[in-house]
């Protein structure tokens, strides 16, 4: 039998991916509840902290992104790459996994 987090790993491979190409070179809590990405542009991201379903993504990731990115931050990260990295709002935009040029 196959173990539920390998299912789980391969359906959010494409996610995981984008996430660990993201330039972060910082990543922490401000406060209790709210946590920050720094980007290598000096960009501040500030956000909360992931539910626990999102937070086992975190266990995925390769060891380099793990040392960029902390646990308590990985909801922030894949919040990044939702809204920046794939503008699925925008009907022109094609996401760079689409067929479609």
């Amino acid at each position: 039998m196959i173990p539920r987090s390998y299912h789980a790993s391969m359906k959010n491979r494409p996610l995981l991916r984008e996430i660990e190409k993201l330039p972060i070179s910082e990543s922490g809590m401000v406060t209790e509840g709210v946590c920050f990405l720094r980007l290598q542009d000096g960009t501040h991201l500030v956000g909360f902290p992931p539910n626990q379903k999102t937070r086992t993504l975190h266990g995925f990731l390769s060891r380099s992104a793990k040392h960029r990115i902390r646990p308590e931050c990985i909801g922030l990260a894949k919040d990044v790459v939702c809204r920046y990295a794939y503008p699925h709002a925008d009907a022109s935009a094609a996401p760079p996994y689409s067929l479609r040029k």
